[in-house]
């Protein structure tokens, strides 16, 4: 089933130009606890652009840069650690058993171009501007080790539809040994303990200069939803960064909002 579907997308979008290069990189990061360990990296760019309707200008691109994670033994954990940054809901049907990162991501290009033109397709080719439409999506993404030896990768996003550009982060926090990404439960007691959600409050208020919650929400924080501790988040050794992306706690005016606790 994958390959014939494969084969019809791929047939479908005559105009998909993809670009690919693996590249192998060594990383040396942090100061202990085996985090003076090299770290082996891979890197899967692709640079790739559609017309997204039949009879208008309209593209749009991707630009993907990901790093993975060179060993063989973590190919499983490399698919996790893509479905988790690449909308994995779009490329469900696919089998990963056997799958590399190159083609996962090859995989999520097809079946993102393929949501795109029939959600976006009909609607440029009714509009009379359309051929100046673009739409682009970027990702570039960052492994190193913190102090523990664990290992954050953070992928940054940029998102440009018609000038209008959104940026977030989202985080992630693996452990090597066990081969699995971290939750939030795995390093802290409690996530929805009052003592964490009042940490995150008090730092807020610091940042936006606010005397509490009721003056944080007064700015447009937390208006919509009690104060909470994202499971998006990046571990250090005596902290923790929560970020919330644009519009997930305020205005997406805001932007992407980070709140620095400790441990």
């Amino acid at each position: 089933m994958g390959k014939t579907n494969e084969k019809m997308t791929i047939k479908a979008f005559p105009y998909i130009v993809v670009c690919t290069l693996v590249g192998m990189t060594l990383a040396m990061c942090g100061k202990h606890g085996g985090a003076d360990e090299p770290l082996l990296m891979d890197s899967v760019v692709m640079d790739t652009s559609t017309v997204v309707g039949k009879n208008n200008g309209a593209r749009y691109h991707l630009d993907l840069n990901v790093k993975t994670l060179a060993e063989p033994q973590y190919r499983k954990l490399n698919i996790a650690l893509i479905d988790s940054l690449l909308t994995p809901n779009i490329i469900d049907l696919y089998d990963t058993a056997g799958v590399t990162p190159r083609q996962r991501i090859e995989q999520y290009v097809r079946s993102n171009f393929s949501a795109y033109k029939a959600f976006y397709g009909a609607v440029y080719d009714e509009e009379p501007h359309a051929g100046t439409a673009f739409s682009d999506y970027r990702l570039t993404t960052e492994m190193r080790r913190n102090d523990e030896g664990l290992v954050n990768y953070i992928g940054r996003m940029e998102t440009v539809l018609n000038n209008q550009q959104t940026d977030y982060s989202i985080a992630l926090n693996i452990d090597l040994e066990q081969q699995r990404i971290l939750s939030l439960q795995d390093v802290v007691d409690n996530a929805s303990s009052e003592s964490l959600i009042q940490q995150i409050v008090e730092q807020l208020c610091k940042q936006t200069g606010s005397s509490d919650l009721s003056s944080l929400q007064g700015k447009g924080y937390f208006t919509h939803t009690p104060p909470y501790a994202p499971d998006n988040f990046i571990l250090g050794s005596d902290d923790i960064t929560f970020i919330y992306v644009p519009g997930e706690i305020a205005d997406r005016e805001k932007g992407e909002v980070r709140v620095v606790v400790d441990r």
